[in-house]
């Protein structure tokens, strides 16, 4: 345990004994979620990869209309990635 938790739980122990309680609630609360959190974002590593990758997509879609559109070409029909069928 660090000095700076040993210093704020003996801090939290000169509190009356609900607002120990209290703050015990919030402390494992905010532990939980942030559990939770951590675990979400561990089962999300390709849906996320998938996304960066499709805003990477359209990104240069949009570009490519606007130099189209610059050089009154039609824009092409918008390609579909592969990767955003996976």
């Amino acid at each position: 345990m660090t000095v700076a938790l040993e210093r704020a739980f003996a801090e939290a122990a000169k509190l009356p004994t609900e607002e120990q309680d209290l703050l015990a609630s919030r402390l494992l609360a905010e532990l939980a979620a942030e559990d939770e959190f951590d675990c979400k974002i561990a089962g999300s590593g390709d849906k996320l990869g998938r996304l960066a990758a499709l805003a990477e997509f359209e990104g240069t879609e949009a570009l490519d209309r606007a130099v189209a559109r610059r050089h009154g070409q039609f824009p092409r029909r918008p390609r579909t990635p592969r990767s955003y069928h996976s």
